[in-house]
């Protein structure tokens, strides 16, 4: 089931890729995968170097990565005027001189401060840094020859628990948060 009032847009937060010398043990592995993971939360695919557009492969959800962007933004510029709200009533509380004689300049101040830091940490979220990693490795395995299982999991438990059968499958893996 979807988020809806989530910070992400996407389906699928969880991705992991397990990286193959042999294509066969790499089918074997996505077939056991899918018979393995509970509850069929995760989408698994093979990938190899003959694979056209590994980018929407890697990263399916494009809109998905859209609502992220307007969603991260939104609520962690809400909270950060929160944020901003609260250090106003707690320095206006212990009575700090420019707060006390400066309400309405210090509350706007620090609404803004904090809605202008919750923007930029929602651009932070959106550009997704864990996301590199998984991508740029993926892509330099699939440079080398090699053949790539990828997981893309509907919940944190399922990409925990692929994560557990690729190593047991003897495969090097990267992931995402």
């Amino acid at each position: 089931m979807k988020r809806m009032m989530g910070i992400s847009g996407e389906q699928s937060d969880h991705k992991i890729a397990g990286f193959f010398d042999d294509a066969d043990e790499a089918q074997r592995t996505a077939r056991y995968l899918v018979s393995s993971l509970k509850g069929g939360h995760a989408h698994v695919m093979v990938l190899d170097s003959s694979d056209k557009n590994v980018d929407a492969k890697l990263e399916p959800e494009r809109r998905g990565i859209w609502h992220t962007l307007i969603r991260a933004h939104v609520w962690l510029a809400l909270a950060g005027a929160v944020a901003g709200v609260l250090v106003f009533a707690i320095l206006g509380g212990i009575g700090v001189a420019f707060v006390a004689k400066n309400p309405a300049w210090s509350s706007g101040l620090l609404i803004l401060f904090g809605a202008i830091g919750g923007l930029l940490l929602g651009g932070a979220l959106t550009i997704r840094p864990d996301h590199a990693p998984y991508i740029q490795k993926t892509r330099h395995a699939l440079e080398q020859g090699q053949h790539v299982v990828v997981v893309h999991a509907l919940k944190r438990s399922a990409i925990e628990e692929a994560e557990e059968l690729l190593s047991q499958r003897g495969a090097e893996t990267i992931r995402t948060l």
